[in-house]
C-alpha cells in the first residue's frame, strides 16, 4: 500500500513539473521561430463595428440608446435574472413605465450593459 501510494505521488510530481511548461502569448513557440499572436481586446470586423459602439442609457424615465437599427428586439433584466420588460426599439427611446428603480441589465443581439435606474 504504501509502495503503491509512493508511486503515485511520484508520478504527480513528475506531471506537476512537466505541466509548468506554458506556452505564453507573444513568446518564441519553438527556438524562435513562430509566436503565438495576443488578442486585442478592440480587434474586431466592420461587421461588428456598430454594436460593440451600441450605449444603453437613461434620461428623463426613459431608455435611450446609441447606435442600435431601429427594430432590434431589447431585453431588460433584474439583477435576479427576472425579465422586466421586452420590446422592439422604435428608433427614439423606450419607455420605462411600471419599472421600479434599480440595476437592470440590458441585452440587445450581442450587445449587454449594466444599467441603473
Amino acid at each position: 500500500m504504501k509502495k503503491s501510494l509512493l508511486f503515485i505521488i511520484a508520478i504527480l510530481c513528475v506531471v506537476l513539473v512537466n505541466a509548468q511548461t506554458v506556452v505564453r502569448y507573444d513568446t518564441p513557440v519553438e527556438k524562435g521561430q513562430t509566436t503565438v499572436p495576443r488578442a486585442k481586446i478592440n480587434d474586431y470586423d466592420d461587421n461588428n463595428k456598430a454594436e460593440s459602439e451600441t450605449k444603453f442609457y437613461i434620461e428623463e424615465g426613459k431608455l435611450k440608446v446609441n447606435n442600435l437599427p431601429t427594430g432590434a428586439k431589447i431585453e431588460l433584466f433584474n439583477v435576479v435574472g427576472s425579465r422586466a420588460l421586452t420590446t422592439e426599439y422604435n428608433g427614439v427611446s423606450v419607455p420605462l413605465n411600471n419599472i421600479n428603480k434599480g440595476i437592470y441589465i440590458v441585452r440587445s443581439g450581442k450587445v449587454t450593459q449594466k444599467i441603473v435606474y
